[in-house]
């Protein structure tokens, strides 16, 4: 378990390529809120109004000083991305413990079981279910 290695720094214009290819990666598209990928401009963009806007926060998750992964956190709550290969070892539990805060509020689509068991393990509870005609 990846426990005691885990750390969380702010977010840099550095990390923007990390973010991209992370947030583009095909297993977390498949259960982000828009499944469809991005394009760079469009992901500059978005971050450079994220770090302007006082309401959101974000970090990069760091095991033994390598890049896992980005928690972060806007009206719309909690979001997280793991790269899949950092998957299953309690890094997403942990950085979710560090970072959230009484309140705090994440929508994980259903079949995301990963963050589903991750915040239940930080201590999330489930407060209602939105159902969506497709």
């Amino acid at each position: 378990m990846a426990e005691s290695n885990i750390s969380l720094r702010n977010v840099t214009k550095k990390d923007y390529r990390f973010l991209y290819s992370l947030n583009n990666h095909p297993s977390i598209r498949a259960v982000s809120n828009s499944t469809d990928e991005f394009s760079y401009d469009t992901h500059v963009s978005y971050w450079d109004k994220f770090e302007k806007s006082p309401e959101c926060n974000a970090k990069i998750i760091i095991m033994d000083k390598i890049r896992v992964g980005c928690i972060r956190s806007c009206s719309s709550g909690i979001s997280l991305s793991i790269l899949p290969i950092f998957w299953g070892l309690g890094i997403g539990k942990n950085a979710i413990m560090m970072f959230a805060k009484k309140g705090d509020k994440a929508q994980i689509k259903p079949e995301n079981m990963m963050s589903l068991f991750a915040f239940k393990s930080a201590g999330f509870k489930v407060h209602r279910i939105v159902m969506v005609k497709e």
